[in-house]
């Protein structure tokens, strides 16, 4: 989902591939993204917000800090 979005612009944080990737498996893609972003991805000085459905079908939020994917290290996201 990443590199999908890096095909259509420069650069991309976690909660702009949750636009337009929902997180099919809810906390944990979010977890995944994360996990990504600090592998592969570069430290904002802010934070944003997340949201995902539960395993409930309960909307859920997170604030997270902002890790920015970037187009120039898409080859690294396998």
């Amino acid at each position: 989902n990443v590199r999908e979005v890096l095909t259509l612009r420069a650069q991309a944080t976690i909660a702009e591939v949750l636009e337009l990737f929902p997180a099919e498996q809810g906390l944990g893609s979010v977890i995944g993204l994360l996990a990504l972003g600090s592998r592969h991805g570069f430290r904002g000085q802010s934070h944003e917000m997340v949201n995902w459905l539960g395993g409930d079908n309960r909307a859920r939020g997170a604030r997270i800090p902002t890790l920015i994917f970037t187009r120039e290290r898409i080859d690294e996201l396998v």
